[in-house]
């Protein structure tokens, strides 16, 4: 069962939640969480894991490979998904990679159909969590000019960035858009968006953008 986990691609996430706790790292074959406080996990239990974004969810069935001490209140846990439907577990891997299920998987992860970059209504936006921050914060030197990713101003305000990023994610998406370099544009507009979004990272990215200018 691990070397099923192993066989797959694994992602590093820091967006998605599950009822055992917080999502470090997932694949199509398994995950590795993060919980604090006591847990009743222990290594062969089977059980029904919900994993979600703020938006979306899906549930698979996952087998506890291990559970680990991380200092004084907080465990790491290692799993397994089984009896994954056909599909499953490519939808697992886009949710780990993107951070929402795309329209085409819904069914197969029992979850909402609609990305939240399709979203219509004014202000609405693809959900970014406060624990991304450390990674956007960490990966920000990295990440391409995030106005040119969005084709924004860099006094775009965050109605412009939103409107900007479902517009380009609308036409690049892997599931739209099976061209060469739609799928490294997508993920590098969604770097950029999840840097802007964030108004800590934005300010740092800037700080030492005007700095870079002046050296």
């Amino acid at each position: 069962m691990a070397g099923d986990a192993r066989r797959h691609p694994r992602y590093e996430t820091a967006i998605l939640k599950s009822t055992l706790g917080d999502v470090m790292n997932l694949s199509g074959g398994g995950a590795r969480l993060r919980c604090t406080g006591k847990t009743t996990a222990a290594p062969g239990q089977v059980v029904q894991l919900t994993i979600h974004s703020n938006e979306q969810k899906l549930r698979v069935t996952a087998r506890i490979l291990r559970v680990q001490r991380r200092g004084f209140r907080s465990h790491e846990i290692g799993l397994a998904f089984v009896d994954l439907k056909p599909g499953l577990a490519a939808v697992l891997e886009g949710f780990a990679r993107f951070g929402f299920i795309a329209p085409s998987a819904g069914n197969a992860g029992q979850a909402a159909a609609t990305p939240p970059w399709a979203a219509e209504q004014p202000g609405q936006a693809p959900p970014v969590s406060d624990k991304s921050r450390k990674r956007v914060l960490r990966a920000i030197l990295e990440v391409p000019n995030p106005y040119e990713q969005l084709e924004v101003a860099p006094t775009a305000t965050d109605e412009d960035i939103k409107a900007a990023y479902r517009r380009i994610a609308r036409s690049c998406h892997p599931d739209v858009n099976q061209g060469p370099e739609a799928a490294a544009r997508f993920i590098a507009c969604t770097q950029a968006y999840e840097l802007l979004v964030d108004p800590e990272a934005r300010r740092f990215y800037d700080l030492e953008a005007a700095k870079r200018s002046a050296a």
